[in-house]
C-alpha cells in the first residue's frame, strides 16, 4: 500500500480491494483471486486522491468510491470505477466541497445509504454531517439543501442508516453519544 493505510473497502461484486493511505495521500487498488484469495495492484495504481485520505465508502453496485480528505481540506474525493480493470478516474466535479470545517482532529469517514442515492460524510471539527445526492450515471455529488446538518454532538466519526435508509445513526466521539 501507500504511506499509513486507513481504511479497506471492499467490492465483493467485481472483485477488487480499495486501501486509502493517509500519509501519501492516495488509493491503492487490488483484484482478488477467487480461489486463493490473493491480491495483486491494479495497473495504474496507487491513484492520486485529496490530503488525507480516510474512510472510503463503494456504492452498493461497485460503480464509484468516495473518499474523505482530511488534513487542510473540507471536501470528498469522487472515482469511476472501471468494472474491468479496477483503475479509478476521477468524477467529474471532484472533489467536492462537504461544507464541514477543516481540521485535524478526527478523521471524516462516508457512508451510502441502501437505496445508493444519498452519499454521507462526517465533519469532526464541525460536528455535522454533510448529505449529498449521488448521481447513479455519473456519481457526481449535489449538496442536499440544509446540508451540512448539526449532529448534537462533538467530533461526528462514523455514519450509517438503519436497513430502509430512513434513519441515520452518527457516533460521536468527544461527546460520547
Amino acid at each position: 500500500t501507500g504511506t499509513n493505510p486507513v481504511w479497506l473497502a471492499l467490492d465483493q461484486q467485481c472483485g477488487f480491494i480499495f486501501t486509502s493511505n493517509f500519509s501519501s495521500d492516495n488509493v491503492t487498488g487490488y483484484t482478488i483471486d477467487a480461489s486463493t484469495g490473493g491480491t495483486a495492484q491494479i495497473l495504474g495504481s496507487p491513484f492520486p486522491a485529496g490530503t488525507g485520505p480516510t474512510y472510503t465508502s463503494l456504492d452498493r453496485f461497485g460503480k464509484f468510491l468516495y473518499v474523505p480528505n482530511y488534513v487542510n481540506t473540507e471536501t470528498v474525493s469522487a472515482f469511476s470505477i472501471n468494472a474491468d480493470t479496477g483503475a479509478l478516474r476521477p468524477v467529474p466535479g471532484s472533489p467536492f466541497t462537504t461544507g464541514g470545517a477543516a481540521g485535524q482532529s478526527q478523521q471524516p469517514a462516508a457512508f451510502i445509504d441502501p437505496s445508493n442515492r444519498f452519499l454521507y460524510v462526517t465533519n469532526p471539527d464541525s460536528g455535522t454531517v454533510s448529505g449529498f445526492s449521488v448521481n447513479l450515471t455519473s456519481g457526481a455529488l449535489t449538496a442536499i439543501p440544509g446540508s451540512p446538518w448539526s449532529t448534537n454532538g462533538s467530533q461526528p466519526t462514523f455514519v450509517t442508516s438503519d436497513n430502509t435508509g430512513h434513519f441515520l445513526y452518527v457516533s460521536n466521539t468527544i461527546s460520547g453519544n
